[in-house]
């Protein structure tokens, strides 16, 4: 069997030690060695720590390292040990003898000589919590490098199929202790930035990523706590949500249905992306991909497929339907005000839908390009305006065009020379139309610029030292003026916020008080809270990781936040901080004591549950109950939902026997069960009840996040 060389290092005691395995990697190669060159005797040696005639070698060998300051020490890596984990091993003497990261402890028990913290990164378990030996988060995979410091023998660094892995106490390992692993990523992410939005309402922006799905980005100072997930795409490629019910969102992928053939590609959100379940349906044969729509209201669905075509629906993803009169891999786009109408783009022309996307009439608009870059959008607020940004640096018309006839006509902007994408934002004080943002060429220079007053006059919001390689999408935030976006290929997600002349003057906002009890004790219902704003905004209350709800936590009048006795009511005993966050400068910190018995409803310091149900049947007679719950962590701390048990109560009317389905549930049909229970002393309107739970595989609910499901009980 042939090997290939991946790495290769000179010690200075003259050892040459080079890592093989039988694929050029990353994913393949099932097995691999690791030799030894003295380069004075000219004598090989195979000193890999699994012999490639062991059945326990099913990886190739790939990073491989010296400790500069230790000749003799040298640490090499499984290029692809994808089950149970990855394994990295360590040599003190030469390669003669080696110590696993990991080793079975009596299967499945591993014994790890390391902690790894994913603080930085906590969305790097995957949304996974598999069944041991595995272990979520991972070690990683892919491992083609690693690297001992050669001025510190404690620091290591080594990148995976996922992150930056990183520990500075690395030499515990020879003591016997276990080394501190943790993300050593930030500044050099590696995101491909496949589409942004940024709703009016709850979360600021939500993302689709290359590789690793999407994310909900309650805080965009703080690396998400999970993956968009459920369905969980590879790759998310496009993402839209309803401009009149911006809680509600749709999202596109390629699922692998090889994996799950019951598999949906595109999923669906009705609390701003913060939980997703799949749809019921897709157009038949496709493989899913491309890019979606919403309408304004979120009735209306408008699917342009990467293989099958542009599908529009109007049951919620129940069914699809072929649109009419629009070509295949049209590039499209909802109007924001009038869920009836959509726009898309294709070779050239510019076609309008009226009818929710059944079918498509081509404008008579002319001039735009036929190839290179294409990107349309509507604008807030204002049916029928739309832009649209293209063109190719190799011929034909390229700039920035825009229609206030909802596309019948396009005006191409001559103080723009190129454009590849738009998108809009708050509008600047004073003015009535959104500012409006591009990537794109202005007077000769390439940049990102913003505009308030509809293209006549641009503000580049960029310089030369900062281009961030390829931008391949830029939106504006519709609650903060000047706010951008910027999806890149490679250098994850950019907020850009204003600097210099036309910056506002502002100041520290502050808070007043910054403490408060609760409690019957201290007759406290409401809480007040006072904002010295200083020409900030206030953008979210958070505890922890919790965003606040406004209009439910608390309400805003003027300046002046009152914290409801309603969410209150619900906080543990003791001290919890709030951090009041404003669009410039630092967090206020309001600190609440809890004493006493509480006025409202009780809760534990692990969580409390509040559940919404939705009855789907309301037929006076009906063989079968169809309900809708919502289940929301209103906690400070994550509950297991292993741990939770529902009880629908119901008069049977009857003795026949009794079936239970899940319809769809955002953690997955399969992991919701039920039992039927009869009560021994019957109570008005009840006399039976369905008891229904969740498997381990559900997961757990972090605070501030719902589970919803839809079972049904037939007999």
């Amino acid at each position: 069997m042939g090997y290939l060389p991946h790495h290769g290092v000179l010690s200075s005691d003259g050892n040459l030690y080079i890592s093989y395995s039988d694929g050029v990697g990353p994913y393949d190669g099932t097995k691999g060695e690791v030799w030894k060159l003295n380069t004075a005797s000219g004598q090989w040696s195979n000193i890999s720590p699994v012999a490639s005639s062991s059945a326990d070698n099913y990886f190739g060998y790939g990073g491989l390292t010296l400790d500069t300051q230790k000749p003799g020490t040298l640490m090499v890596a499984t290029l692809n040990s994808w089950w149970p984990d990855a394994i990295i091993y360590r040599s003190t003497d030469s390669g003669a003898t080696w110590s696993p990261i990991w080793e079975f402890d009596g299967y499945p028990t591993r014994k790890l000589k390391y902690n790894l913290d994913i603080t930085a990164a906590p969305w790097l378990t995957f949304n996974a919590n598999p069944a041991p030996p595995e272990v979520s988060p991972k070690l990683g995979w892919m491992i083609g490098d690693l690297e001992i410091d050669p001025f510190n023998s404690d620091h290591m660094l080594y990148g995976t199929g996922a992150t930056i892995y990183g520990s500075k106490n690395l030499t515990n390992w020879d003591k016997g202790g276990k080394l501190d692993i943790s993300v050593a990523a930030k500044g050099i992410e590696e995101a491909a930035i496949l589409d942004l939005v940024s709703p009016p309402a709850d979360a600021p922006l939500v993302s689709a990523v290359g590789d690793v799905s999407g994310f909900r980005h309650d805080d965009l100072f703080k690396a998400p706590a999970k993956m968009l997930d459920n369905p969980t795409f590879t790759s998310s490629e496009s993402i839209d949500y309803a401009e009149l019910n911006p809680a509600f969102m749709a999202r596109v992928g390629k699922a692998d249905y090889k994996k799950d053939p019951n598999a949906k590609s595109i999923g669906f959100s009705n609390d701003g992306g913060a939980n997703w379940y799949k749809a019921n349906s897709e157009p038949s044969g496709t493989a899913g991909g491309g890019s979606i729509a919403v309408a304004a209201d979120g009735n209306g669905l408008l699917w342009s497929t990467s293989d099958k075509g542009v599908f529009y629906s109007k049951t919620g993803g129940n069914s699809w339907t072929a649109s009419t009169g629009i070509p295949a891999n049209a590039k499209i786009a909802s109007d924001r005000v009038n869920p009836n109408k959509y726009y898309a783009f294709a070779s050239g022309k510019i076609y309008v839908s009226t009818n929710g996307g059944a079918s498509f009439i081509a404008s008579a608009a002319t001039g735009l390009p036929t190839e290179g870059n294409a990107d349309i959008d509507a604008v807030r607020g204002t049916e029928g305006e739309v832009w649209f940004a293209g063109g190719s640096e190799d011929g034909g018309p390229y700039g920035l065009w825009h229609s206030k006839d909802s596309g019948v006509t396009f005006t191409k902007l001559s103080n723009v020379q190129e454009a590849d994408s738009i998108g809009f934002g708050k509008a600047a004080p004073n003015h009535a139309n959104e500012a409006v943002f591009i990537v794109g060429k202005i007077d000769g220079t390439r940049g990102f610029y913003r505009s308030d007053d509809a293209g006549t006059n641009w503000v580049r919001i960029n310089d030369d030292k900062h281009k961030y390689a390829r931008v391949t999408t830029i939106i504006g935030d519709p609650r903060i003026y000047g706010r951008a976006y910027l999806g890149t290929n490679g250098c994850g997600i950019l907020v850009a916020d204003r600097v210099g002349g036309d910056q506002p003057s502002t100041g520290q906002a502050s808070i007043t008080p910054i403490a408060a009890t609760y409690g019957m004790d201290s007759n406290n219902t409401d809480i007040a809270v006072k904002l010295t704003l200083n020409g900030n905004t206030l953008e979210a209350i958070q505890q922890g990781s919790l965003v606040l709800k406004k209009g439910e936590d608390y309400t805003l009048s003027g300046e002046t936040v009152v914290l409801t006795n309603q969410y209150l009511s619900k906080l543990p005993k003791g001290e919890t901080a709030l951090n009041f966050h404003f669009s410039t400068g630092d967090d206020a910190v309001f600190t609440i004591t809890v004493k006493g018995d509480k006025p409202g409803e009780p809760g534990t310091e692990e969580g409390v549950l509040k559940v919404q149900v939705f009855n789907g049947n309301i037929s006076a007679t009906s063989n079968t109950i169809s309900s809708k719950f919502k289940i929301t962590n209103t906690g400070t701390s994550s509950i297991s939902l292993a741990d939770v048990t529902l009880r629908y109560y119901y008069t049977i009317d009857g003795d026949k026997g009794q079936n239970f389905f899940t319809d769809w549930s955002s953690v997955g049909t399969e992991n919701v069960i039920a039992s039927f229970k009869t009560l021994s002393n019957t109570k008005p309107g009840a006399d039976s009840y369905a008891q229904i739970g969740f498997k381990p595989a559900a997961g757990s609910l972090q605070p501030g996040q719902s589970v919803e499901c839809k079972p049904g009980y037939p007999k």
